[in-house]
């Protein structure tokens, strides 16, 4: 198994969150809570930051266990109402994987995933994580506060990933003293 992170790069787009996408750009598994985030008190307009990242690179023929956005969260809770942090994992032609996540008045990570390609409801293939064909994954994500009016939404880490295995090559000898490795590896002998 294999996994390729990608942290936020470039801001695409922002509407209603206070910071910048610098503030959601921690090294993963070292977020800083409060000390960098982005905010929004829940009211109108609804708040949204959609972020770049460096396309992936999975070797072809890999097959992919997951895409997967990662978010560092703190949400005002009281009684039933809350905010929420939203999270919109997307292919280059608008098709959405989303999905709503609570932490209630502490800092929480929640997990964003997807299975499989929103668009075409199958496995995702190698190719559509590296950004190729039009139901491929977008090399942006999204990040929203879609709760209750008045409350507060916090992120300080945001990122994506993709897990995968990668294919099996076996490297094989042809004749006496001479080996074959699958195109664009090597096999290396000796120390």
């Amino acid at each position: 198994m294999a996994t390729q992170e990608r942290l936020p790069n470039s801001l695409v787009s922002n509407v209603g969150w206070t910071g910048a996408y610098t503030d959601i750009d921690d090294p993963v598994g070292a977020p800083d809570d409060d000390t960098t985030k982005i905010t929004h008190v829940m009211g109108s307009p609804l708040a949204t930051m959609k972020v770049g990242y460096t396309p992936f690179s999975v070797p072809a023929g890999s097959l992919i266990n997951y895409v997967r956005i990662v978010k560092r969260i703190w949400n005002e809770q009281s009684g039933i109402n809350h905010s929420a942090v939203d999270s919109w994992i997307t292919t280059k032609d608008g098709y959405v994987s989303l999905q709503s996540d609570h932490s209630d008045n502490t800092w929480g990570t929640v997990n964003h995933t997807a299975t499989v390609n929103p668009h075409t409801g199958v496995a995702w293939t190698a190719d559509e994580i590296n950004g190729t064909g039009t139901t491929a994954l977008d090399d942006e994500f999204w990040i929203s506060d879609s709760g209750t009016s008045g409350y507060e939404a916090r992120c300080t880490q945001a990122y994506i990933m993709v897990d995968f295995d990668c294919p099996e090559y076996a490297a094989g000898i042809v004749g006496p003293g001479s080996f074959k490795a699958a195109a664009g590896y090597s096999i290396k002998i000796g120390g």
